[in-house]
């Protein structure tokens, strides 16, 4: 397992959270890590990531061979890539602009998937919104016309190649509004806007540290509010989840009585599974 070196800028992969289209990221969580609240990376790979390393090389190497380009790969994890401003890129490789030649023509970023829905036809530039603000920083810190993402996904086997070429336009955009992040949270040292993740929580449990003596106070009328609203939704939680179990109650005992495994509906199905452990498994399919 290789450390990587410590770097406070933005790497180009975290953008897309200042920029607020990354589904898996945290403003929190990247705040916590810029502000060294908790470690910069973290070098346990989960399965996906290990699974993305492990396919990286072959994504390159077939990618080399369909191109007819000499592609080599990017710094190694320990090196921070390259830097500008308040951002930084670490690519995959980089694309010669020949089969002999190592002089760099553009970026190629590998990526593996488990479906096509965030993905348009091959040949586009239509791919899912995180990993576009990704290649557009790279393409930023190092000075490059164009990336190339070869996709592949190993549930279908699937295999596409796309191109984002670079817009001056879109990028000083998204340099502007990662720097105005950059410049509020890390260097004013102010905290993103509460909100319901997981990250948010675990950033107010490190940063506020409840006075050692056990003082009662008031509260104001905004926190009667915010307990209320608290109290409010988990009995309407409870409830909701109450009738949630008792439908799928009633329809498990349905579907037992007249012996259907599925059923389907506009847009919705319901399935009761064999086996010891049967469960019903009810979805939309629109």
């Amino acid at each position: 397992m290789t450390t990587r070196r410590l770097t406070l800028t933005i790497g180009a992969s975290e953008a897309a959270i200042c920029v607020g289209c990354n589904k898996w990221g945290s403003e929190w969580d990247l705040a916590l890590r810029l502000r060294g609240l908790v470690p910069r990376y973290d070098d346990r790979d989960d399965g996906a990531q290990a699974t993305g390393r492990m396919f990286e090389r072959a994504i390159a190497n077939r990618y080399c061979n369909e191109a007819n380009r000499l592609v080599y790969s990017g710094p190694p994890l320990d090196d921070p890539g390259e830097t500008r401003g308040c951002l930084h890129a670490h690519a995959d490789g980089f694309v010669g602009k020949g089969p002999d030649t190592r002089e760099i023509d553009y970026l190629l970023e590998c990526k593996t998937t488990r479906d096509w829905h965030d993905w348009g036809p091959a040949g586009t530039d239509i791919v899912p919104p995180q990993y576009l603000v990704q290649v557009i920083v790279q393409m930023y810190c190092y000075d490059l016309p164009r990336c190339d993402i070869a996709a592949f996904s190993p549930m279908s086997y699937g295999w596409r190649v796309y191109t984002v070429h670079r817009d001056l336009n879109v990028e000083a955009l998204i340099v502007e509004l990662c720097t105005e992040w950059y410049e509020r949270i890390v260097v004013d040292e102010q905290w993103p806007d509460v909100d319901a993740t997981a990250a948010c929580a675990r950033a107010l449990g490190l940063i506020h540290t409840p006075r050692p003596e056990k003082v009662v106070v008031e509260a104001t009328d905004e926190e009667v509010s915010l307990i209320f609203d608290a109290l409010d939704c988990r009995y309407r939680a409870a409830t909701w989840n109450g009738r949630e179990q008792n439908a799928r109650n009633a329809l498990a005992a349905s579907m037992g009585e007249r012996g259907i495994w599925k059923l389907k509906a506009d847009g919705m199905s319901a399935t009761y599974t064999h086996g010891e452990r049967r469960k019903l498994l009810v979805k939309r399919t629109k």
